[in-house]
C-alpha cells in the first residue's frame, strides 16, 4: 500500500509532465486500487462518475493514468472515491475499462487542462491570493491586485 505517493507520467502528446498524488494506492487480488477521499462541502455528489469527477478529478485522473499504462491494470483495477460525510463513509468504486467512466475522466480532465494547457501568455490574473504572495513586489500586475 502506498499513501501520498506520487507518479509521474511524462504526455508528449500534450507537452505535459504530470505529477499525481494519490491518497491511496493498494494492491487487492493482484490488481492496483486507486483511491480518493472526498469531504464534499455542498453535501454528497451524485453516484455518476462524471457528478463524482466532478467534486474529486484527481480520481478521473485515476482513471487515465490506468488507461494510459502509468498504473498497471491487473484483473481487477479499480478507481475508489470515498465521500466522507457527517453520516458516515460511502465508497464508489469505478472500473477504469468502462467506457463511460473513461470518457467522463477524459471530459473532466481535459476541461480543467484546456484553459491554462492553451494559454502561451501566462499573463498573472490578479485575485485574493496576491495579498499573501511573496513575490507580489516583483509582479507586473501585482498592484492591481485587491487589498
Amino acid at each position: 500500500m502506498r499513501s501520498g505517493s506520487a507518479l509521474t507520467a511524462d504526455d508528449t502528446d500534450a507537452d505535459v509532465l504530470l505529477v499525481h498524488r494519490a491518497d491511496v494506492l493498494h494492491h487487492r487480488r493482484g490488481s492496483w486500487v486507486h483511491r480518493s477521499v472526498l469531504i464534499p462541502e455542498d453535501g454528497p455528489p451524485g453516484t455518476a462518475p462524471a457528478a463524482l469527477f466532478a467534486q474529486e478529478p484527481r480520481a478521473a485522473l485515476g482513471v487515465l493514468l490506468f488507461s494510459s499504462g502509468v498504473i498497471a491494470a491487473g484483473p481487477e483495477p479499480a478507481v475508489e472515491v470515498e465521500v466522507l460525510t457527517p453520516g458516515g463513509a460511502r465508497v464508489h468504486v469505478l472500473d477504469p475499462a468502462s467506457p463511460p467512466v473513461l470518457a467522463a475522466a477524459e471530459r473532466t480532465v481535459r476541461d480543467l487542462a484546456a484553459p491554462w494547457h492553451r494559454d502561451l501568455e501566462h499573463a498573472p490574473v490578479p485575485g485574493p491570493a496576491c495579498r499573501t504572495c511573496p513575490y507580489r513586489a516583483w509582479c507586473p500586475r501585482g498592484e492591481d491586485a485587491p487589498p
